[in-house]
């Protein structure tokens, strides 16, 4: 990760913290390998609820993923798309291993990534079959990489956003794109003195 960049990234970043310079370095580097990459930035905030979180701004038919550890104090939620891939056959997890490790090795980073489910955090679902059934049934295994997680451990919360960039992106816009995320996702606090209905969450294909 962070491949050739001049100016180390920002190893923490919160609300405050100007992007805009790693985004510049982000999308020159792009341009001059020729190839798409990807940016995650970690933000670290002082509150999230991931699960509230998912139940706000999923919509339907969209990917989603939540994960919680109630004995650890731990719990991740994320949704949509930044880049998947789907594989059946015997070799499927290994050849998922290798795309994983080429989305890593493409992927500029900043913020703090060192507690597992920040940075850039692959997700994926498998069934029990080699192959796939039919064209309705999901792939045997899927595996990618969202455009938003939200992840608290303990008393340490942080958001991350991850983006696809090449040489045309403008880097203003992405960071006006990441800012906007962030400050949608940071201003959900559940609202405790009014109990949210129950109901059920309808999920797309994976």
């Amino acid at each position: 990760m962070n491949p050739e960049l001049t100016d180390p990234p920002p190893s923490f970043c919160d609300e405050s913290t100007d992007l805009l310079p790693f985004f510049k370095q982000a999308v020159e580097r792009a341009g001059l390998s020729h190839q798409p990459l990807f940016v995650s930035v970690t933000i670290e905030t002082s509150y999230s609820d991931p699960l509230a979180i998912l139940e706000e701004i999923h919509r339907p038919n969209e990917p989603i993923c939540y994960l919680e550890r109630p004995s650890n104090e731990f719990s991740i939620a994320c949704a949509e798309f930044v880049t998947e891939a789907s594989f059946e056959g015997s070799e499927r997890f290994m050849q998922a291993k290798d795309w994983g490790d080429s989305v890593f090795k493409n992927t500029l980073v900043a913020g703090d990534h060192i507690n597992p489910g920040t940075g850039p955090t692959l997700f994926m679902t498998a069934t029990f079959e080699d192959e796939t059934g039919s064209s309705s049934s999901p792939p045997p295994l899927q595996v990618f990489l969202p455009r938003w997680q939200v992840l608290r451990k303990g008393g340490f919360h942080f958001v991350i956003i991850n983006a696809s960039i090449d040489g045309q992106t403008d880097p203003v816009h992405l960071t006006a794109d990441f800012a906007n995320s962030v400050k949608r996702i940071k201003g959900m606090r559940p609202d405790v003195s009014k109990p949210k209905e129950s109901g059920l969450v309808e999920l797309g294909q994976p």
